[in-house]
């Protein structure tokens, strides 16, 4: 295979490793985020709405699951962080070599295999071939996966404590009522 027709299409077996994948789009980083969202809008939603309601078991479980689901969901963009990373980072190698002869006139004519050989010029051409794909932003990824996480913890992390505050509070209350019961 010649070196232009290296140039323009990806040969497995020249370059014996398997191309990286695709960089990432914008609807791919934007889909990322979509992904995202929701769970924090439920986080957000149940912040609001709980304000004065004590927690129970029940909403204590949507909670874990909201956290749970967002958490699933924010792997989507580490996943497309960890994707660029590693394809703006591929590289791949090959070895050439090549035996050329420049062969005067007086080979063709030639009856014995030595006649005509003079003046011959051999070539013995190694090249090292070096490929790296581009196309690839990691910043860009790296900026979105950083963002939608600090929004998540930004909003899971007072949520938490509040759930943690208004659980121990029940707890204290049980145990007040049951040292009057007693």
């Amino acid at each position: 295979m010649s070196v232009s027709a290296l140039a323009h299409t990806y040969d497995k077996s020249v370059w014996s490793v398997q191309a990286p994948a695709e960089p990432a789009s914008v609807s791919d980083m934007v889909l990322a985020a979509i992904i995202s969202l929701p769970e924090v809008g439920g986080l957000l939603a149940m912040w609001l709405m709980t304000a004065a309601v004590s927690w129970d078991v029940n909403r204590v479980c949507i909670f874990l699951l909201l956290l749970g689901l967002g958490i699933v969901s924010l792997s989507a963009s580490w996943r497309l962080m960890a994707m660029e990373r590693a394809g703006k980072a591929w590289r791949a190698s090959a070895w050439r070599s090549a035996i050329l002869a420049r062969l005067p006139w007086a080979v063709d004519a030639a009856t014995e295999p030595r006649d005509g050989l003079a003046g011959a010029v051999i070539v013995q051409q190694e090249s090292v071939l070096l490929i790296a794909r581009n196309g690839f932003r990691p910043a860009t990824t790296t900026a979105l996966a950083s963002a939608l996480t600090l929004l998540y913890v930004v909003v899971a992390l007072p949520l938490l404590a509040r759930v943690l505050y208004l659980l121990h509070r029940g707890l204290q209350r049980r145990r007040e009522r049951a040292r009057w019961e007693e």
